[in-house]
């Protein structure tokens, strides 16, 4: 997520707390008002990109899209990857602890050009954009 161009003359910070360097660690554990934490990224010139840590959820992206808030399960994005149109090599992903993506299941992702249109819609919808 860019806030200006790179060069670009930045506003000073008002009354932001602590923000971290560009070579820090700006994890969402730090932060738990996500809202301020990007204003305040923004304030202080520094570069935010946000991404989901289940790849369940970017396996499901191969087949189709997905929004709404997550709670950090990923119990959802697996029953929803199991019933998605053209994923039969998934219908038991996770059964037994099988997450492997060899064989069949990595030839039924080959060629699935709409997964970054999924993605990136689902990143619009983030309620934490700026």
């Amino acid at each position: 997520m860019s806030f200006a161009p790179r060069g670009a003359p930045q506003p000073p910070p008002r009354h932001a707390p602590q923000a971290p360097t560009s070579r820090e660690r700006f994890g969402p554990d730090q932060w738990e008002d996500k809202p301020r934490a990007v204003k305040t990224a923004a304030e202080a010139g520094i570069e935010l990109a946000f991404s989901h840590p289940s790849f369940d959820l970017r396996l499901l992206l191969h087949f189709q899209p997905f929004g709404g808030a997550q709670g950090g399960s990923s119990k959802l994005e697996i029953e929803k990857l199991r019933q998605a149109k053209d994923s039969d090599a998934f219908k038991n992903y996770d059964k037994g602890s099988d997450k492997s993506i060899r064989g069949p299941r990595r030839d039924a992702l080959k060629g699935r050009a709409d997964a970054v249109a999924h993605a990136r819609r689902l990143a619009v919808s983030c309620s934490h954009r700026v």
